[in-house]
């Protein structure tokens, strides 16, 4: 009986505004909040006895990972600058005479 619930429960988070007159900006919930959705079902329910530090965690460890990306982005866009002033190379010009120019 459990398994039924949880199923419908899934099947009806993953179809959420795909069969709305109206359009929607998303295709439903991504994978993190699927996963916190049932968690917290099976928590509620009984099935698993975790904090909820952990039922939550799809949606931190996806943040992190975000946010972790970024950094990472960031860093790598800073250094590479600080490479080019001291070799005293010009990177946005380097840029400029690699795109064509549109003459009317």
């Amino acid at each position: 009986m459990m398994m039924i619930i949880l199923s419908v429960v899934v099947v009806e988070i993953l179809t959420v505004g795909k069969y709305s007159e109206q359009p929607t900006r998303s295709g439903g919930m991504t994978l993190p909040w699927v996963l916190t959705v049932i968690f917290c079902v099976l928590q509620f329910v009984g099935v698993i006895d975790w904090s909820w530090y952990w039922l939550i965690s799809p949606l931190w460890i996806s943040l992190g990972l975000a946010v972790s990306i970024i950094v990472c982005i960031l860093i790598v866009s800073v250094v590479a600058e600080l490479v080019a002033k001291l070799l005293g190379i010009h990177l946005r010009k380097m840029v400029r005479k690699a795109s064509p120019e549109k003459k009317e």
